[in-house]
């Protein structure tokens, strides 16, 4: 509010709590608008009737709002913004590289699988049923980095968990678990829906045009069984994926107090540093 449009003064108390009526509203420079009496060293108190930083005038007993200066202001909204864009990039990225990571290793895994008899919509009923017994690996496979692939499912997933729990704050935690399944089949049967779209949309163009039918070889698109067995490795992800949001909870938790810390330090440091004047 202008200078001009302060509203009259009104008598309070020294103890700056809360004031009844209307407040005036104290000049950039800290200084009491009625005797004029320099308060940039008057600790201001949040008003619990209006929440508002108080700073009563010790000499006159005016209470007065405190107003940052424009700079400094501009700054603290401009750090806010640099803030919240570098979480929103950071977020983008680190859940596409987990998300790639992980899908990945399913990919990897699941050649294993195959290679062994096994698929990962069968995998459940193999380790209930007493199958795995009866897996075999073929001799070209052993040396290889096949049978370590389900090692980056897992690791990636977990650092899925670790990264969304960190960057989506806001949500709660019980709602990242259909998020990180959602994504993942997104990203799994887009290839799949965009080829069916692409062959639909030039059959529909070759009905209009009154030309003849077209005709889609076989195997020219993405296999949908391979396509499923990639959506039903999610649900094995989820378990990792939790754990890795536990850990990320726990290291915001850890950071939070690290800032507390420091920002208690900080307040210290400042309040020395006035009494030493």
């Amino acid at each position: 509010m202008p200078p001009s449009a302060v509203t009259p003064r009104v008598n309070a108390p020294r103890s700056g709590g809360s004031v009844p009526g209307r407040l005036v509203f104290m000049p950039v420079a800290h200084a009491c608008i009625t005797c004029g009496n320099s308060l940039s060293r008057v600790r201001a108190l949040r008003d619990q009737h209006y929440g508002l930083p108080l700073v009563v005038c010790p000499a006159c007993g005016t209470p007065c709002v405190r107003r940052r200066h424009p700079l400094q202001s501009g700054w603290r909204r401009w750090r806010a913004v640099q803030r919240a864009i570098r979480q929103m990039v950071f977020l983008t990225i680190g859940t596409a590289a987990m998300l790639a990571g992980s899908i990945g290793g399913a990919a990897l895994t699941q050649d294993y699988f195959r290679a062994i008899g096994t698929r990962w919509t069968r995998l459940h009923s193999d380790v209930l049923t007493g199958r795995v017994s009866q897996w075999r690996a073929p001799e070209w496979m052993q040396g290889s980095g096949e049978p370590f692939s389900p090692i980056m499912l897992v690791m990636f997933s977990v650092l899925g968990g670790v990264v969304l729990s960190a960057g989506l704050t806001h949500w709660k935690r019980w709602m990242l678990i259909p998020a990180w399944v959602g994504l993942w089949n997104v990203v799994v049967f887009m290839p799949l829906v965009t080829h069916r779209s692409v062959v639909l949309v030039e059959r529909v163009w070759a009905w209009v045009l009154g030309a003849g039918p077209v005709y889609v070889p076989r195997g020219s698109g993405p296999d949908f069984t391979a396509t499923f067995d990639l959506a039903a490795a999610s649900l094995y992800s989820v378990a990792p994926f939790a754990f890795g949001m536990l850990g990320g909870a726990l290291a915001r938790r850890l950071s939070a107090k690290n800032a507390r810390r420091r920002w208690i330090k900080r307040r210290r440091w400042l309040r020395r540093r006035r009494e030493s004047r």
